[in-house]
């Protein structure tokens, strides 16, 4: 698809409308799910998002299947943000990199299990770094020792100041699961560029109930690279990082997401997500012993020592261009009426987040770009084929972000049962409901123990806020 291809008369995102909006949530009203989410494999509106990623991403998921080579896509396109500090853009007037979080939800069985092919990509440079820091941690203990036994020190290799030997740092660019915020504080300070990939929610949720452990406002400042600091008493240490980059992905089943996001709704946790709900049930046990000819193993050996050369690269400006810019600001504007709509604000954030997140996957692509083509360009525009396979990529997984916000914005009653709020329930409502319907239809969307005059209070909001008309005794439209 070319830029030339949309008539700017019209939103693009209305192109878009049906299945952004009537199937926008698939929402679950407790006792039923409306209609399966959309795909990345399927695509959108015609678009094939595989067949235009750029070649490393391309390969990585080139032998999974459906569910699966979406997870693998989401997790490699979080793991390879981490590597990409070398290229920047501008938005609201601050740099921004392509560091990326992803939430991959689902019951056991989900596929979690295809994140360790896309860890693939960057544990080896990590066994390098260890590697390296060990040696070095031994050259400073040997040196160390004869600083402190000889009484000259003209032979021993210091450093600048003249001083003791110096101390190695060592170099992470694959956070440990079991970090601690201090820990992740002077990494993120030491370091380029941080990935983490917590494979279990529940360990992140412990954490929280330790000290230092709260990871959410480290996160929620470490996506815009907002400065971060933090004094330890004990050791008489202040840790900070100006501009902190750090990539970061975890799975877990709904009741952990729940439990992790439900208190974070309102400061924005949960907007700065990627979210994947991966609800596929199968009946059938999977052959564990099928030979399909995919040497998975050597595809991603050979890939992560591509993926080395992606740090190396020069540093450059990431841009848009300007029809570009006209079809992200008209999509986001139009989805931000929407949304209001829809949620009367409650869900702004999901709305802003996941626009800069289009935004920082387009940057990825480019940057993945200028890789295959060797690139040195001091400012790089996106290209049409990577502006339109981040743009649908993302229209996508905002379905899977909205599922999960309308399924956790809710309250408990006095036995604390989980019941949904009149906002969702409303929302939930108008989507399901057809273009023009009876009283009878808009009855049958909920359960036969719901009685008439909450269809009836519904309907009246409804009218009042003027979503819908009356058209004759019983009748109705949407507007």
């Amino acid at each position: 698809m070319a830029i030339s291809d949309y008539d700017f008369s019209q939103q693009p995102i209305d192109e878009l409308k049906e299945e952004l909006y009537e199937e926008i949530q698939q929402i679950q009203n407790q006792e039923k799910i409306v209609r399966p989410l959309p795909r990345i494999y399927e695509g959108l509106k015609g678009y094939d998002i595989y067949n235009n990623l750029p070649d490393i991403l391309y390969k990585a998921c080139e032998g999974f299947e459906k569910e699966n080579k979406d997870i693998v896509l989401l997790g490699c396109i979080t793991v390879l943000s981490a590597m990409s500090h070398n290229i920047h853009g501008t938005y609201f007037h601050r740099n921004v990199y392509p560091n990326l979080y992803f939430a991959l939800i689902g019951e056991s069985g989900m596929g979690k299990g295809n994140l360790y092919w896309a860890n693939r990509l960057i544990t080896g440079m990590q066994d390098r770094m260890d590697n390296d820091f060990e040696e070095a941690k031994n050259k400073y203990e040997i040196d160390l020792k004869k600083y402190n036994n000889e009484s000259s020190t003209s032979q021993m290799q210091i450093d600048e100041q003249g001083n003791t030997p110096k101390k190695p740092i060592r170099k992470v660019l694959f956070e440990a699961d079991t970090f601690t915020v201090p820990g992740l504080l002077k990494h993120l300070d030491e370091n380029d560029s941080i990935y983490a990939c917590v494979d279990e929610i529940d360990k992140i949720i412990n954490n929280s109930r330790t000290a230092y452990g709260d990871i959410s406002p480290i996160l929620r400042l470490c996506f815009h690279h907002d400065r971060l600091a933090q004094y330890n008493k004990t050791d008489d240490q202040y840790l900070k990082t100006n501009e902190p980059k750090l990539s970061f992905t975890i799975a877990g089943t709904p009741r952990q997401a729940q439990t992790l996001f439900e208190n974070n709704l309102e400061n924005g946790l949960f907007s700065r997500f990627l979210v994947y709900n991966n609800n596929q049930k199968s009946d059938r046990f999977l052959n564990p012993f099928e030979r399909s000819g995919n040497d998975y193993y050597q595809v991603f050996q050979d890939l992560a020592k591509e993926c080395e050369k992606i740090p190396l690269m020069s540093e450059c400006e990431f841009r848009f261009t300007k029809e570009q810019e006209d079809i992200f600001n008209s999509t986001f504007d139009a989805v931000a009426q929407e949304y209001y709509k829809l949620f009367e604000g409650t869900a702004t954030g999901i709305r802003n987040r996941n626009a800069l997140m289009l935004f920082k996957v387009a940057m990825l692509f480019t940057n993945l770009r200028r890789l295959e083509n060797n690139d040195t360009s001091e400012i790089v525009y996106c290209s049409e084929e990577d502006f339109f396979t981040a743009y649908y990529l993302v229209i996508i997984v905002m379905r899977h972000v909205l599922r999960s916000f309308t399924e956790m914005d809710s309250t408990k009653d006095m036995l604390g049962k989980r019941r949904t709020t009149d906002l969702t329930k409303k929302a939930s409502f108008y989507l399901e409901l057809p273009n023009e319907f009876t009283r009878a239809q808009a009855k049958g969307i909920y359960p036969s123990e719901v009685n008439e005059g909450y269809i009836s209070k519904l309907l009246k909001q409804l009218i009042s806020e003027g979503k819908i008309k009356k058209l004759s005794d019983g009748e109705y439209k949407k507007i």
